[in-house]
């Protein structure tokens, strides 16, 4: 091989055959194109030698580290900007619910004022509670008509009539049944026995719950005490030492039991609901004897033929339970009814 020839080295200052110098001023390109070379066939150098962008320059993952830290906090901007609008919202809106609050509140008791002032105060009154959850008659307060100032169009007053009570404004409180000491004066002495041989005394007081148990020990048998007012129970019994000095058929025992409530209905109510209970539990009703303002009279035998007499008597406020035993098959419903003649009367 040949050896190629070598090319003239340019001393500085100099500039290549063939070629003009450049005038004072003017910028040279970096790549001179010969006048013999074809345009379109010039290739642009790279892009790291004019475009000196820093991000451009960084890496790739770094780029996208520093849009995803950008996006971020973008994001959390708007996160905290929407807190803030919420939070402002609830804060003015609970402000406003309270202001309609106070002037609904303040509203309201200006009519109350001025419906006391013009009417006075008004209280229902309540009768005596029944079993089927009516009110007893008479006891509604009869409306009145007072007058009232309107103000007419023109400035004048004018009169119109309104409905007031002329019953007290104070409400009534329920009647309290006969007390314990009131119960126990109405019990029988040994003189008021229609039959001998008694000769054992004994007396008991019973309690609501007491009275409740004896009458199913349930929910029902609990409020309607309560609604009846039920004020007490004393009881008292006669019954014989040694039965068997008495007669074969002789009454063994008799006891009176006398239970308080608030008013006569409520008194006739219980009557009926405590017979009613002895009537589901096998007892037969007989006939009425006719004793007080009402009631009622059921029969039972026992294992040993032993005949119970239970009598339901409701007088006033007070229902009697007088009831009676005879042994060998006797019968003592005479015996108390008369008892119960001598102590309540026809």
């Amino acid at each position: 091989m040949e050896p190629r020839p070598q090319r003239p080295r340019s001393t500085p200052g100099q500039t290549p055959s063939g070629s003009t110098p450049p005038t004072q001023g003017a910028q040279v390109p970096p790549y001179q194109q010969p006048g013999d070379v074809d345009p379109t066939a010039f290739i642009a150098p790279p892009r790291t030698e004019y475009d000196y962008s820093p991000l451009d320059l960084a890496p790739p993952s770094q780029r996208r580290k520093r849009q995803l830290v950008v996006a971020i906090v973008g994001v959390l901007a708007l996160v905290v900007i929407g807190a803030l609008v919420v939070l402002g919202y609830l804060f003015l809106d609970d402000g406003n619910d309270d202001d309609g609050l106070d002037e609904l509140a303040r509203a309201q008791t200006v009519i109350a004022a001025t419906t006391v002032e013009a009417t006075g105060p008004a209280s229902p009154s309540e009768g005596n509670a029944t079993t089927d959850g009516t009110a007893d008659a008479g006891t509604a307060a009869n409306p009145t008509e007072t007058p009232t100032t309107e103000s007419a169009g023109d400035g004048e007053a004018t009169t119109a009539p309104t409905t007031a009570s002329s019953e007290p404004t104070t409400e009534p409180t329920a009647a309290a049944g006969p007390s314990v000491e009131d119960l126990t004066a109405l019990l029988p002495e040994d003189a008021d026995l229609p039959v001998q041989g008694l000769d054992v005394v004994e007396d008991s007081e019973a309690t609501e719950e007491d009275v409740a148990g004896a009458i199913g020990g349930n929910r029902a048998a609990e409020t309607n005490l309560e609604k009846w007012g039920w004020s007490g129970n004393v009881g008292r019994t006669f019954s014989a030492s040694d039965p068997t000095l008495l007669d074969a058929t002789a009454t063994t025992y008799l006891r009176v039991s006398v239970h308080g409530f608030s008013s006569a209905t409520n008194a006739k109510d219980a009557l009926d609901y405590f017979s009613g209970y002895l009537a589901d539990s096998g007892w037969t009703e007989l006939d009425d004897p006719g004793v007080g303002d009402a009631s009622l009279m059921l029969q039972q035998e026992q294992e040993d033929g032993t005949i119970i007499v239970s009598l339901y008597v409701q007088k006033g406020q007070v229902m009697y339970l007088i009831q009676g035993g005879a042994q060998g098959g006797g019968d003592p419903s005479e015996n108390v009814v008369a008892l119960a003649q001598t102590i309540i009367g026809d």
